[in-house]
């Protein structure tokens, strides 16, 4: 199996509320981190790519997509914010046909924090929130019938 991290998705960077143009999270770098280890888990045999056309002679390639990234704002530094990161995944065989697709959301919650460490807050919420998406994806892979299949 191959998981195909290309540079481009590695350095995804979505920005915050539209009224907050400083705002970035690193969702990208997150995700290049978080994902390799939590689908190793469930396919022991899975090796990293930087392109598709890298994946070589392997039956399966495993695509992901940023869909969406979604983060509340919120009001006091002690007030809860929300971020929801939605990863796409497409799973090709070695002819390139997709056997199967699956929508993932992840989440996680921190305070909002103050001038000290706002930024710091906005980098675990989004390595949360996409570690959870990571670990939803795993989980959701290790039950598809299409990919246990072509795993062995």
């Amino acid at each position: 199996m191959a998981l195909v991290l290309t540079p481009e998705f590695c350095v995804t960077i979505t920005k915050g509320a539209p009224f907050t143009t400083k705002e970035e999270f690193k969702i990208g770098k997150a995700a290049c981190t978080e994902l390799e280890p939590a689908l190793k888990a469930v396919f022991p045999n899975l090796v990293r790519v930087e392109a598709a056309s890298s994946s070589g002679d392997a039956k399966v390639t495993l695509l992901p997509k940023f869909v969406d990234v979604v983060a509340t704002m919120g009001v006091t530094a002690f007030s809860n914010r929300e971020m929801t990161v939605i990863l796409e995944w497409t799973v090709k065989d070695m002819s390139g046909n997709t056997v199967w697709l699956g929508t993932v959301q992840g989440s996680a919650k921190h305070h909002t924090g103050n001038m000290f460490n706002y930024k710091k807050n906005c980098m675990q919420i989004a390595e949360d929130s996409v570690k959870d998406a990571a670990a939803q994806s795993a989980s959701k892979m290790a039950f598809a019938p299409e990919l246990r299949k072509l795993a062995q």
